[in-house]
């Protein structure tokens, strides 16, 4: 947040109030003692609206690693992997890689419950390995799988984002999820960041469809770099609430873990268009959602809340009607 920022905020905000186009007018309009008493408002919201930023600000400084505290085990908390606080102020569980926050530690705990209950799965065949690395527990599971799409079988876009295949696969994506999770949901908070990331989740797999289709896919890479899109985008996108400083930082730092990402998406056994599809949509909802910050006007905040519980909606309606008609897959019939 910069004063210049506040500062226009502000003054638009006063004189709507006393319905005046600009200060040129209202000096035109009002009488000296008039015109002083409206300086003095926009000074005075100027200064509610910094205040109100205040946290916001301090997140970004978080998020450069600018600050840090004392460990219980002695030693200063610096900047994580990504250039964020592991000591950042919130609610929140403390870890050696970072804060994690409610919904990032609710989507770590349901991707690592199913990947339990994927392992424990028997073996489809008898030449099959069983558990996750079997593809028929994947594709029985949830998977994306060939002819998906044209058989109509569109919860798997949504279930196939929860699924991994090997203890390897969900060990990288978890962490990647808790440090990238953990920095989107400080900035655009819990409601927002599950709309991004469950809709990057079910547009990675779409492109998967729709490009691969005879690829039998699975993991949450497709959100996660979702996030990373949304991140990239939306550190230049609200630079005026964060500050360019943070801005600028943010952007590099990602920037460089999305193209090292890049590199690895084209390695045997990756999900290129998963990632490619996930990032994309990330990227464009990061152009319509905005951080949460109180300096955006209300109705555009309710806005941009209004959409991410339609996309939640959505991506939740593919798997209560899967479940509606055929159960949880592999584990009960309706």
């Amino acid at each position: 947040m910069t004063e210049e920022f506040a500062r226009e905020r502000a003054t638009d905000y006063v004189l709507q109030r006393y319905h005046l186009t600009d200060l040129r007018e209202a000096q035109e309009r009002l009488t000296p003692s008039q015109f002083e008493g409206v300086t003095r408002e926009i000074a005075n919201v100027q200064a509610q609206i910094m205040a109100q930023a205040a946290p916001q600000v301090q997140q970004a400084r978080d998020a450069m690693g600018t600050t840090g505290t004392t460990t219980a085990g002695g030693g200063t908390g610096g900047a994580g992997p990504f250039g964020r606080s592991t000591n950042a102020p919130g609610f929140g569980i403390n870890t050696p890689l970072g804060r994690m926050l409610p919904v990032t530690g609710l989507l770590i705990a349901i991707n690592v419950a199913v990947f339990v209950a994927e392992s424990l799965q028997p073996a489809s065949s008898p030449d099959s390995p069983g558990g996750s690395q079997d593809t028929g527990v994947l594709a029985q599971l949830g998977a994306t799988v060939p002819g998906m799409l044209a058989s109509g079988q569109y919860w798997r876009l949504f279930t196939a984002c929860f699924l991994h295949i090997g203890l390897a696969h969900i060990a990288t994506n978890m962490l990647a999820l808790l440090w990238l999770g953990g920095l989107a949901e400080r900035f655009y908070g819990p409601l927002r960041f599950l709309g991004i990331y469950l809709a990057a989740g079910i547009g990675g797999n779409l492109l998967t469809g729709l490009v691969a289709p005879n690829n039998v896919g699975a993991g949450a890479s497709g959100a996660i770099f979702g996030i990373l899109g949304a991140m990239l985008v939306a550190s230049r996108r609200n630079r005026a609430v964060i500050g360019e400083a943070a801005s600028r930082a943010i952007f590099a730092n990602l920037g460089q873990l999305l193209v090292l990402n890049i590199v690895i998406s084209f390695l045997p056994g990756i999900g290129l268009w998963a990632h490619a599809g996930g990032a994309v949509t990330g990227a464009v909802l990061a152009l319509i959602i905005p951080f949460n910050s109180p300096t955006y006007p209300r109705t555009y905040r309710l806005a941009a809340n209004v959409l991410s519980v339609v996309l939640i909606a959505a991506t939740l309606a593919l798997l209560v009607t899967w479940i509606g008609n055929h159960g949880i897959p592999g584990l009960t019939t309706p």
